[in-house]
């Protein structure tokens, strides 16, 4: 379960190299009318799309996000690499 959600979450083409969202809790609206069509067209509708606006996250915090996020990847690979060295090379 680990293994396929990492890679679904960490590895789609069009989030790559690091989606931010789950540390700013915002995304463009650009992102938003891609990623959730159905959703988007209802905040058009409904003249609320405006009044969910939020300004951009300060850049020095955005790219702590970054790092941080970076690091959290390099650590879910190296337990990946660990996991299948173990399954080759331990089991007997």
């Amino acid at each position: 379960i680990f293994t396929v959600h990492f890679f679904n979450t960490h590895f789609r083409p069009d989030k790559f190299p690091i989606d931010t969202v789950i540390f700013t809790g915002r995304v463009t609206v650009e992102e938003l009318r891609y990623d959730k069509p159905a959703e988007y067209e209802r905040l058009v509708e409904q003249e609320v799309l405006e009044a969910h606006l939020a300004a951009p996250v300060p850049e020095p915090v955005e790219r702590g996000f970054r790092i941080f996020g970076f690091a959290a990847l390099a650590v879910g690979l190296s337990l990946i690499g660990l996991i299948v060295y173990a399954m080759l090379v331990s089991y007997r």
